[in-house]
C-alpha cells in the first residue's frame, strides 16, 4: 500500500504524536516560527510542537532546553529547532564529510549571523537541507527542509525569524567558554553491532549505517530494535496501527513501500543503503536527543549511556522487545 492510502491514519495518529496535546495553545516560539514562515511560505502548516529537555554534550550534568516547531504540507515537511544551554557554538564541522556554505545573514533586530547551510546526505541531493546558526553563546537555531524550501528560502526563513534574547544561565556559558575548540575535541566513539543495541556519536547522519541488517526471518527480527525501524515507518506513513516490535509482514510490506519511494530496491531488507537513506532525515534535537524528521510525523530518540538510542527510558536493543 503506498503512503497516499495512509493519510488519513497519519493524520489521525499526528493528533497522539509527541507534540503539544490537541487544542493546546502554541508557545511563542512557534507562533514565531510560524509568523515568519508565513511570509516565505504559508503553504506549510503547524503540525507538531515539541518542548523537551536532554543532557549537554559538553557538560552532562547540565540540561538542554529544545524547542521544535514542525510544519508541513503534502508530504513536505519543515523545522524550526532552538537550543538553550551548554552547547557548542554553530561551526563548519557541524556536518562532517558534508557540503557546507557558510553566509552571513543579517537577521532581523539580530545583527549578522554566521549561517552555515548543508545538506544531510551524502550525495548532496537527498535528505535534508539545513541551516544553523549560534544566536550567541548557549543558543542555537537549526532549520531543516525535507522538500519544503530551497536554500535561498532558508535563508529568507533565517532573516524574517525575529531576534531571540533568549539568555543562557552562567553555568551553562562557562561550560562553552571552557571546551576545547570543535577541531580539538576527542573524536565520539561509536559501537559496532556486537554491542547489541543501536548507538551513535556526534553528527547522527552516520548512526543507523553501521547497525544490523532487519528482515523477516533475520536475526533480531523480534525487538526494540525492530520498534525503532517501525516508528520511522510510521513517522512516512509506511506503517499503521500499533507497533508490535516483530518484523512480520506488515513491517516487510511497510519497508518494500518506504524503500521504493526512495528510490532503493524493494527488497524489504533494513540493509545498509535503507539504513543509510533512513539516516539522511535524522537529526541533532541540541543535547542528547535526536530525531527523524518524517513526511508525517517526527520520531523522537535519546542517544544516553554508551551512546545508546533510548526511547522512556528503555534502550533500542537488538534482544529484547520491552517497548511492546
Amino acid at each position: 500500500m503506498h503512503k497516499a492510502s495512509f493519510a488519513l491514519a497519519a493524520s489521525l495518529t499526528l493528533a497522539l504524536s509527541l507534540g503539544s496535546p490537541a487544542g493546546a495553545a502554541a508557545s511563542p516560539f512557534a507562533d514565531n516560527a510560524e509568523a515568519a514562515l508565513e511570509k516565505i511560505d504559508p503553504g506549510l502548516e503547524p503540525s507538531e510542537e515539541k518542548a523537551l529537555q536532554s543532557k549537554s554534550v559538553l557538560d552532562e550534568d547540565q540540561a538542554v532546553k529544545e524547542d521544535h516547531a514542525t510544519f508541513r504540507s503534502q508530504g513536505r515537511a519543515l523545522v524550526v529547532m532552538r537550543s538553550v544551554g551548554a552547547v557548542p557554538p554553530v561551526s563548519g564541522e557541524i556536518a562532517v564529510g558534508r557540503s557546507v556554505q557558510k553566509k552571513k545573514v543579517q537577521r532581523a533586530r539580530a545583527g549578522v549571523r554566521n549561517v552555515v547551510i548543508y545538506n544531510t546526505a551524502e550525495d548532496g541531493v537527498s535528505g535534508l537541507t539545513v541551516a544553523a546558526w549560534s544566536e550567541r553563546d548557549g543558543v542555537n537555531y537549526r532549520i531543516a527542509s525535507r522538500d519544503a524550501l530551497s536554500r535561498g528560502d532558508l535563508i529568507k526563513l533565517v532573516k524574517a525569524l525575529p531576534a531571540d534574547t533568549t539568555k543562557p544561565s552562567r553555568k551553562a556559558r562557562r561550560a562553552i567558554e571552557s571546551a576545547p575548540p570543535a577541531e580539538r575535541r576527542p573524536e565520539p566513539v561509536q559501537r559496532s553491532t556486537s554491542s547489541l543495541f543501536v548507538d551513535g556519536a556526534g553528527d547522527p547522519g552516520d548512526d543507523l549505517g553501521d547497525e544490523a541488517n532487519l528482515c523477516n526471518g533475520c536475526a533480531y527480527s523480534y525487538s526494540n530494535y525492530v520498534w525503532m525501524w517501525q516508528r520511522i515507518l510510521q513517522a512516512d506513513a509506511f506503517l499503521v496501527g500499533s507497533m508490535d516490535c516483530s518484523f512480520g509482514p506488515l513491517t516487510t510490506s511497510g519497508t518494500k513501500n518506504w524503500q521504493s519511494d526512495k528510490g532503493l530496491t524493494s527488497d524489504g531488507i533494513v540493509g545498509a543503503n535503507t539504513r543509510k537513506r533512513a539516516d539522511d532525515y535524522i537529526l541533532d534535537g541540541g543535547g542528547t536527543s535526536v530525531f527523524y524528521l518524517g513526511e508525517w510525523q517526527n520520531a523522537y530518540f535519546h542517544r544516553l549511556t554508551n551512546n545508546a538510542y533510548h526511547v522512556s527510558s528503555k534502550r533500542m536493543n537488538y534482544t529484547n522487545a520491552t517497548m511492546c
